[in-house]
């Protein structure tokens, strides 16, 4: 696996200042679109009472983690691109988050998912495409 770059402390402050700016993005949708918490956990796939926490980030200081992180980009709450818009980051911090656009990418899920239901291990198919192509085995 692609290694980010960042170390432990430097991914957690990164998941701090990501989880400000989804929180505030929960209550956008929350209060002016009309969405439920529950719209958004069937979206993301992220229990409600996490949701909640998300969603008053300042009273609960709980942060993100990177797989609900991935989970809120993949349900089209956030995107990549608006968080290297937003957030100031360094340049690690940039790197980190082009590690997530896959997450955006619904024809990839799709046949993912596809693959899944016929028994196949997509990961497995990408990875012997990839090395037949003279891809170095780790990513």
């Amino acid at each position: 696996m692609q290694k980010s770059g960042l170390r432990k402390k430097q991914k957690r402050d990164l998941l701090q200042k990501i989880t400000a700016l989804v929180g505030r993005k929960l209550h956008y949708l929350n209060k002016l679109e009309g969405r439920t918490y529950l719209e958004i956990s069937d979206a993301t796939g992220i229990p409600n009472n996490r949701i909640s926490e998300y969603f008053h980030f300042d009273k609960h200081q709980r942060a993100l983690t990177k797989e609900h992180l991935s989970l809120f980009i993949g349900g089209g709450i956030v995107e990549v691109a608006e968080l290297k818009k937003t957030l100031e980051l360094s340049e690690a911090e940039r790197d980190y988050l082009e590690t997530l656009n896959v997450y955006e990418d619904k024809k990839l899920k799709e046949y993912a998912m596809l693959l899944k239901k016929g028994g196949f291990d997509p990961g497995e198919i990408l990875k012997k495409a990839w090395e037949s192509k003279g891809g170095k085995k780790s990513v």
